[in-house]
C-alpha cells in the first residue's frame, strides 16, 4: 500500500526519538543509494523508523512510495512476487508471471519500495528469495529505490545498512535521566490515561532498562498500566528477565522480547489469554464479524468478542484501522507467533479448522449473494480477506480435505471478484491447488474447476491455454454421469463465441450459452445473472436483431430495478451494442454513458475499459474522430493493464476494425498521436472525455455512412418538412435531381421501404439530436 501521511489511521501513535537514525536513513536514501536496509532484532522498531524515513523523502519520488509487508509471505514459488504486485496495485489477471509484470511496471518508474519484515525470506549464509528478487528489480528499474527492514542483512551488492538498536536507556547513575525509552513509556502511558508522575520516573527508568529499551516490549508493558501499578509491572518483569543478563546483546534482546511476551501473556486473565490465542489464527487483517464467526465455529459462541478485542487493543496486542465504515484488526507477526507457541497443538489445530470453516462459509455466502444490493460490501470483504481465504485453503490441503479446498476456490471464482479487482491469477492459483490435490477419480466438481480455469484463461485472452483446460474438462465430463454441467457449457460457449471466426460459429456459441443458463436453473441466482450478462452481450454483438433485442430486453427487465449497479451497467452495455447495430447512435450513446457512470462510481476495474472501448466505437460511427481515437487509446491502455488483447477476441475485433477504418482515414497520421494521448490520460480525465456531449462533424458523419454532403443537406430539408419541389427551388436544382438525391440517401442509409418519413426520422434522431444547442 502507499505509505500514508502522518496522522492517518495507519499512524495513530506518535513517533518518539530516533532522530539520529532518521537522519541516517534519510541521508542514505536521498544520496541515491539503491538499497538501504534497516537491520535489528525483533520488536526494536525497524518498521516505524523505515516508514518515518519514507514519509520524509516521499516528495523525491515522482511515482510515490509503496510499502509491502512480507512477514507472512511463505518461501514458495511466486508468493513473494504476487505480494509485491498486489502492493503496487498491479492487476492479477495477467497471463504473464507476477515477476514479468513487476519488471515491466517498475522499469520506467521513480518509486521507493518499502519492503517490511523480510528476514523469513533471507538466508543466513547469503541469498534467499527476497535478495534475489530485489537484485533483479534494481537491475531492471534504474529509478527504483528499496528501503527494507530485516533482522539480518539482505546481502545484495550495494546494500547500505542502518543498524537499529534499542532505544536509549539510563545507565543507572541518574535515576531521573530523560531517555528515548523513558519518553516512549511516558507517551504511551499518557495515551492510556495512566500518567507517570515525577516520583515514579526512577521506577520507569528501571523498567525501561529491564526491557532493554525494546519499543515493542515497552508498549506491551505500558498496556498493563491500570490493571497493575508501575511497581507491580517492574516486579513481574524482574522475575521474567533476571536470567538474561549473561546472554550476548542480540540474544538478550530477542530473549527479552520473548520474556516480555511471556509475562504479558501470564499477566492476562484466562479469558484474555484465550482471546490472544484465538485471534492469532488470523493471517493479516480481520473484522469483527470474522472474529465472531471463528469463535462461534470453534464453540465459543458465548464469548464476548467485541469486549475481548477491546481488551487486546488496550494491552497493545492488536492494531486497528478503519476502511469503508468498518474496523479492521491486526495482530503483529511476533505476537501472533507467540500465540501459536503457547497454544496446545490440538487447540491450535481446532482453531485453524474453525478459521477455515468460517472463511469457506464466507466464500460460499458471497458466491451466492453476488449481484445483490450488498455486492459493494462483499467486494470490500473479499479484498481485505484474501490472505485469510488463502490460509483456509492451505489448512484444508494440509489436512487432506481437498474437497473443501476446491469448493472454496470455485466459490471465489463464482464471485467474479477477480474481474472487479483484477485478481484472475489468484483465482487460478486457488483452483490449481485444489485440482492438484484432487484424487485420480473424476468428479463433477473437477469438471467445474477445469471449466472455470478455461473461462479465466479466456478472460485473459489466452485461447490456447483455455483450449487445454476445456479439453480436460470435456474428458472428465465424459466419465461423470449426467453429461456436461452448466460450468462446462458456459466455458464452451465463451470459447466458441470469443474465438469463432464466423457468424455461424457465433450462432452455435449463443445456443451453448443459453443451454448453460438453462442447465443452471434457478438454484444459483447469482451465477445465473453472471451467465446471462455474457449471453446478453454475445446476443447483442452477434445475434440477429429479433433475438438480440429479446435477450437484452429480458435481461434488462430482470435487473433494472434490482439496485445492483454492476448488473445494471452490463445490461446497459448490452443494450447499447444492440442500438449500435440495429438502432440509433444517439440511443446507443446514451446507454453506454449511463453504463459508464455506474462503473465510474464503483470499484470495478474491468468494466470501464470495455465501456470506454464501446464509447470509442460509437464516437467513430458518429464521426467524432478525435474523441474516438483518444478513447480507443484510453481503452487500450486499460486493456493492456489487464493483458486483454482485443485482437484475440474476434467479436470485438470485428467491431473495432470497422470503427477504426473511418477514423484513420479522417485523421491520417494524427490518428496514432491521438491514440497515444488517450492512452496517457489519467483515469478521471479519460472518463470525463467518455461522458462528454459529443460535438459531431455532420459532414464527416455522412461521409462515413456513404452519404455526400449534398445528400445530408437534402435530408435536413426533408426533416424540416419541405417537399422535393421546395427543396429544388431552395438549392437551385431540378426536382428530378432532388428526387434522385432522396432515393439514393434512403438506399445508402438502409431505409428502403421507409420513404421520406423514414429519412426525416433518421435525420432527427442521428443528426439534429446531436446538436449541442
Amino acid at each position: 500500500m502507499t505509505v500514508p501521511p502522518r496522522g492517518s489511521p495507519a499512524d495513530l501513535t506518535s513517533f518518539v526519538g530516533r532522530l539520529e537514525l532518521l537522519a541516517a536513513g534519510i541521508d542514505l536514501v536521498s544520496a541515491g543509494h539503491r538499497l538501504v536496509t534497516m537491520v535489528g532484532t525483533g520488536g526494536v522498531g525497524k518498521s516505524r523508523v523505515a516508514l518515518a524515513v519514507a514519509e520524509r523523502v516521499a516528495a523525491a519520488f515522482a511515482d510515490g512510495v509503496v510499502r509491502v509487508d512480507v512477514a507472512d509471505v511463505r518461501p514458495a514459488e511466486g508468493l513473494l512476487d504476487a505480494a509485491l504486485a498486489e502492493a503496487l496495485a498491479l492487476p492479477d489477471d495477467d497471463v504473464r508471471s507476477a515477476r514479468s509484470r513487476l519488471l515491466d511496471h517498475l522499469r520506467e518508474k521513480t518509486v521507493l519500495l518499502v519492503v517490511d519484515n523480510g528476514e523469513r525470506l533471507v538466508d543466513l549464509d547469503g541469498g534467499g528469495e527476497l535478495p534475489l528478487l530485489i537484485a533483479e528489480l534494481l537491475h531492471a528499474a534504474p529509478g527504483l529505490r528499496v528501503l527494507a527492514t530485516s533482522r539480518i542483512p539482505l546481502g545484495v551488492v550495494g546494500e547500505r545498512l542502518v543498524r537499529v538498536p534499542p532505544l536509549q536507556v539510563s545507565d543507572g547513575t541518574d535515576d531521573h535521566a530523560t531517555t528515548e525509552a523513558l519518553r516512549l513509556l511516558i507517551d504511551r502511558a499518557a495515551a492510556l490515561d495512566e500518567p507517570i508522575d515525577d516520583e515514579d520516573i526512577p521506577l520507569a527508568n528501571e523498567l525501561c532498562r529491564m526491557l532493554d529499551g525494546l519499543p515493542l516490549a515497552i508498549e506491551l508493558a505500558a498496556g498493563r498500566l491500570g490493571p497493575l501499578t508501575l511497581q507491580e509491572i517492574v516486579d513481574r518483569c524482574e522475575n521474567s528477565t533476571r536470567l538474561l543478563a549473561s546472554a550476548r546483546p542480540e540474544q538478550r534482546h530477542h530473549q527479552t522480547l520473548h520474556a516480555t511476551l511471556r509475562w504479558s501473556f501470564d499477566l492476562l486473565i484466562e479469558c484474555d489469554q484465550r482471546s490472544w490465542i484465538l485471534m492469532s489464527v488470523f493471517d493479516g487483517e480481520f473484522d469483527l464479524e470474522a472474529a465472531e464467526g471463528v469463535c462461534a465455529a470453534y464453540g465459543a459462541a458465548d464469548f464476548d468478542v467485541l469486549e475481548a478485542l477491546a481488551r487486546l487493543i488496550r494491552a497493545s496486542l492488536l492494531t486497528t484501522r478503519r476502511r469503508g465504515g468498518r474496523t479492521w484488526y491486526r495482530m503483529l507477526d511476533v505476537v501472533r507467533r507467540f500465540g501459536h507457541e503457547v497454544a496446545y497443538p490440538d487447540t491450535l489445530l481446532a482453531i485453524r479448522a474453525a478459521h477455515a470453516s468460517y472463511y469457506a462459509g464466507l466464500a460460499h455466502r458471497v458466491a451466492r449473494g453476488w449481484y445483490r444490493p450488498q455486492e459493494t460490501d462483499w467486494i470490500e470483504r473479499l479484498r481485505d480477506s484474501s490472505r485469510n481465504i488463502r490460509a483456509a485453503v492451505d489448512h484444508f490441503l494440509s489436512t487432506g480435505n481437498w474437497a473443501s479446498a476446491l469448493t472454496v476456490a470455485c466459490d471465489v471464482t463464482r464471485t467474479r471478484n477477480h474481474i472487479n479487482l483484477r485478481h484472475i491469477s489468484e483465482s487460478r492459483r486457488l483452483l490449481d491447488l485444489g485440482l492438484n490435490a484432487h484424487p485420480p477419480s473424476p468428479s463433477s466438481m473437477k469438471v467445474s474447476a477445469e471449466a472455470m480455469l478455461a473461462y479465466l484463461a479466456m478472460l485473459q485472452g489466452n485461447a490456447a491455454e483455455a483450449d487445454v483446460f476445456l479439453a480436460r474438462a470435456e474428458a472428465t465430463s465424459v466419465t461423470v454421469n449426467g453429461g456436461p454441467n452448466a460450468a462446462l457449457l458456459f466455458a464452451r460457449g465463451m470459447r466458441d463465441w470469443l474465438v469463432g471466426q464466423s457468424r455461424a460459429e457465433a450462432a452455435t456459441a449463443l445456443g451453448t450459452l443459453a443451454a448453460a443458463v438453462d442447465a443452471l436453473g434457478d438454484d444459483e441466482p447469482s451465477e445465473r445473472i453472471a451467465m446471462r450478462i455474457v449471453l446478453a452481450i454475445a446476443a447483442g454483438v452477434d445475434g440477429v436483431e429479433s433475438a438480440a433485442r429479446e435477450t437484452t430486453e429480458a435481461f434488462w427487465a430482470d435487473v433494472a430495478e434490482s439496485g445492483v449497479d454492476s448488473a445494471v451497467s452490463w445490461a446497459l452495455f448490452a443494450k447499447s451494442i444492440v442500438e449500435l447495430r440495429f438502432g440509433t447512435l444517439t440511443h446507443a450513446l446514451d446507454l453506454v454513458q449511463r453504463c459508464l457512470r455506474l462503473q465510474y462510481s464503483s470499484e470495478d476495474t474491468w468494466g470501464p475499459a470495455w465501456g470506454m472501448w464501446l464509447r470509442a466505437v460509437i464516437a467513430a460511427r458518429m464521426a467524432d474522430h478525435v474523441v474516438a481515437a483518444r478513447l480507443f487509446g484510453a481503452a487500450h491502455a486499460r486493456h493492456r493493464a489487464t493483458d486483454v488483447s482485443v485482437s484475440g477476441l474476434k467479436p470485438w475485433w470485428r467491431l473495432q476494425v470497422d470503427a477504426e477504418r473511418g477514423v484513420r482515414r479522417a485523421l491520417g497520421e494524427a490518428f496514432d498521436v491521438d491514440v497515444a494521448e488517450g492512452a496517457a490520460l489519467p483515469y478521471a480525465e479519460a472518463m470525463q472525455l467518455a461522458l462528454a456531449t459529443p460535438a459531431v462533424d455532420k459532414a464527416g458523419f455522412g461521409e462515413q455512412l456513404g452519404v455526400t454532403s449534398r445528400q445530408l443537406q437534402v435530408a435536413r430539408l426533408v426533416a424540416d418538412g419541405l417537399t422535393n419541389k421546395q427543396i429544388a427551388a431552395r438549392l437551385t436544382l431540378s426536382t428530378r435531381t432532388i428526387e434522385n438525391h432522396v432515393l439514393r440517401t434512403i438506399t445508402s442509409l438502409g431505409l428502403s421501404g421507409k420513404g421520406r418519413a423514414g429519412l426525416a426520422a433518421w435525420y432527427a434522431e442521428h443528426i439534429r439530436s446531436t446538436d449541442p444547442g
